[in-house]
């Protein structure tokens, strides 16, 4: 637990600042409350009957923590990851759309919702606190699913809250100009994003998907580690998932689209030319996690996109 105010009789409770609030000043109503103990990397704290750990960073403590309490579910579920600055949201949702087929439901993580197989709740967090992630993806592997995608923020990255998480496949999106005020400079943001595909973060994933048009995606290629399979996306020629022949319309957008499954001409029924970009992502994302394009791609006219997104 990492909220005081979640905390009950037996929980482990760590302190660590917030965006708001240091959690080291609630450990004493986190012991009121019953926690068993209380994990910070401030100074050694007594309290009596209180376990107390003093570890270098609490919240990389936590993810370890938490991956093993819940079991380590990332070794069954077959996790993707999605980060960029623009279209997490969209391309999580429609490659959860794309791979979900009868009885074999597909989990998700992101900003709007979260679909934990059986259920959906409202998201309170684009990329969960560790504690929280691992719990969910644990309810969807007890839920039936086999799949889950999820959206990656920077800051999620940069706060240990995916640290050590088994991502069998990562995409990168786009960069642009976001969260200056945190992370300072743009090579810093990259670096974040950058964690997750080259080991960084803790593991390395078996395909790395990247924008093939982006100046940021072109140096991320020529920086995967030996050993990660590379599939790039875009409208440049010699990217592995080649739009062009672009049509858009007020209905949505018709593109061909030329792939490892051959050519394919692809409707959708989303707006605007970076739309087109977060379709190709999709289909690379579920290419990558073994589904055949070619047999999904129709369900692309189907979305129906998502809330609070054009």
């Amino acid at each position: 637990v990492t909220d005081s105010r979640r905390v009950i009789p037996g929980s482990l409770f760590f302190a660590f600042p917030g965006a708001r609030s240091d959690g080291n000043e609630f450990v004493n109503e986190a012991i009121e409350r019953g926690a068993a103990g209380i994990v910070t990397s401030e100074d050694h704290l007594e309290h009596g009957t209180v376990a107390s750990l003093r570890v270098s960073d609490a919240r990389l403590a936590l993810a370890r923590f938490a991956r093993r309490y819940h079991g380590w579910p990332d070794h069954t579920l077959r996790v993707a990851g999605v980060t960029g600055t623009n279209g997490k949201t969209t391309v999580t949702g429609l490659t959860r759309h794309l791979m979900e087929r009868s009885g074999r439901p597909v989990g998700l993580v992101g900003t709007v919702r979260y679909h934990l197989g059986d259920r959906e709740v409202p998201s309170f967090k684009t990329t969960p606190e560790s504690a929280d992630l691992y719990a969910m993806l644990r309810s969807m592997l007890a839920a039936g699913c086999a799949e889950a995608v999820m959206e990656v923020s920077s800051h999620g990255i940069h706060q240990s809250r995916v640290a050590g998480l088994n991502l069998e496949v990562t995409a990168f999106l786009n960069l642009s100009r976001d969260h200056l005020d945190y992370h300072g400079t743009m090579e810093e943001y990259f670096s974040e994003k950058r964690a997750i595909f080259n080991g960084a973060n803790g593991s390395l994933p078996k395909v790395a998907v990247v924008n093939g048009d982006c100046p940021y995606g072109q140096r991320l290629v020529q920086e995967i580690p030996t050993g990660v399979r590379g599939l790039t996306f875009g409208e440049n020629l010699g990217n592995d998932f080649r739009v062009h022949e672009i049509s858009l319309s007020s209905d949505g957008s018709e593109f061909v689209l030329d792939c490892p499954a051959g050519s394919l001409v692809v409707r959708s029924p989303m707006l605007g030319r970076y739309n087109v970009m977060n379709v190709a992502a999709s289909l690379a994302i579920v290419h990558a996690l073994g589904f055949s394009v070619s047999k999904v791609a129709h369900k692309v006219g189907t979305f129906k996109g998502v809330d609070g997104r054009m």
